[in-house]
């Protein structure tokens, strides 16, 4: 089969972004392609598509200004002029809104041809924000939005009604193959107005290559370093971004006071209070490489993923092959992959002090860690393995064409 994926860059998110399905495709004899917006990569089957920064960021701004997001930039219109999207037996669509092809080229790009499309997030289905949290706005028309942030030339937000109407609009022209990697956006999709009228929609969960997380870990190995240590070390993706929950894990560390029994690390890049610095010992990696990771990973004894909305949440999956639970919040999507509470550990959402509980509770019984270790290990290479998210969208693709050709003749 000839495939495009289509994503607005190649190495960032490689693992579901089309990027290292690609390779693996071709390694099955397939013909596939990424085209993307930024190329990172040195790799010669992705082809960046007028790319140009300065350019780029005039349209961002002039977007910025009149409110509105992903309606001026070109790139549609050049992705579809490409030989190989002409030629292609499917084209696999991943982020198209991050500052990509504009709304206005969706129909021509899906149009007439066998489609796929990986929804990674709801912003497709709002006025603007990629989460709407407890917000039920995205249901009706997204009218007074508090969510999204002001910009430098408008008091006002991005013009989230008129957004809202430019989806519908588009989502009525279109038809693709939908794919979902977890229940959440599943459930998203189906309470949607906008997409009641599509059907083909396949719920893949992304898979991460096992042999990279963990392999060495022995029970007698995990049972004596987690029953030593004087302080656990607790793991955290530290960021300013609300929905990632970080304030409510700093508040609920002030309460439990376990300064003498955990430490901290944490990765990516945020603000932790001085008074969490002064009381833990804390150590920043910052944003991390892939083997920076691994090592990081390898370290913690526990993973805390307070993250309000996620849409699958990779980085539980990562946890759990790498023996090391998740405590998360209720109501969430890492809740359901970590399948808590029998594996990993689901808290009241929003809550500072059911967080704080759940870490203490966790701290308190070594044995329910180790417990708990192996579980999660045993679900992620049962059901979250690459092989099996790739095969799956091989599968996928050998049926569209087999049906396209079918009712061709």
């Amino acid at each position: 089969m000839n495939i495009v994926e289509i994503n607005y860059t190649d190495l960032d998110g490689h693992i579901f972004n089309g990027y290292d399905l690609m390779d693996y495709l071709n390694g099955r004899g397939h013909n596939v392609w990424q085209v993307v917006r930024k190329k990172k990569s040195n790799n010669s089957k992705v082809i960046e598509v007028g790319y140009d920064w300065i350019v780029h960021e005039q349209i961002r701004e002039l977007e910025r200004k009149y409110r509105v997001e992903n309606i001026l930039f070109p790139y549609g219109k050049l992705i579809n002029e490409l030989e190989i999207i002409k030629k292609a037996d499917v084209l696999h669509f991943h982020i198209l809104h991050n500052d990509f092809v504009s709304l206005f080229d969706y129909p021509n790009l899906f149009n007439g041809r066998r489609t796929v499309w990986t929804i990674h997030d709801p912003w497709i289905l709002t006025g603007g924000c990629i989460h709407p949290l407890s917000c039920n706005g995205w249901t009706d028309n997204c009218n007074k939005c508090d969510e999204l942030p002001v910009n430098i030339y408008h008091t006002n937000r991005v013009r989230t009604v008129e957004m809202k109407m430019i989806k519908e609009r588009v989502w009525k022209q279109i038809s693709p193959n939908i794919i979902v990697s977890s229940s959440f956006m599943e459930k998203r999709l189906a309470e949607s107005p906008m997409t009641k009228h599509i059907t083909n929609v396949y719920k893949i969960p992304f898979g991460i290559k096992q042999k990279d997380y963990g392999n060495k870990k022995q029970l007698d190995d995990i049972k004596n370093t987690i029953h030593s240590k004087k302080r656990l070390a607790l793991g955290f993706r530290v960021s300013n971004d609300k929905n990632k929950g970080c304030d409510y894990l700093f508040e609920a560390l002030r309460k439990i006071s376990l300064e003498d029994r955990i430490k901290l690390i944490a990765v990516g890049v945020g603000t932790i209070p001085e008074d969490i610095k002064l009381t833990y010992e804390v150590l920043e990696l910052g944003w991390c490489q892939e083997e920076q990771m691994q090592a990081f990973w390898n370290e913690i004894d526990l993973f805390i993923m307070p993250s309000l909305a996620e849409t699958f949440g990779l980085m539980a999956i990562e946890s759990m092959a790498s023996y090391v639970p998740v405590i998360c919040f209720e109501s969430t999507s890492v809740a359901d992959i970590t399948e808590s509470p029998r594996v990993g550990m689901a808290v009241k959402w929003r809550s500072s002090e059911a967080l704080g509980e759940g870490i203490k509770k966790l701290v308190e019984n070594r044995d329910d860690i180790i417990k708990r270790a192996f579980a999660g290990r045993k679900i992620s290479e049962e059901k979250y393995t690459f092989e099996e998210y790739a095969k799956k969208h091989e599968r996928l693709f050998e049926s569209i064409v087999i049906e396209n050709r079918y009712k061709c003749i």
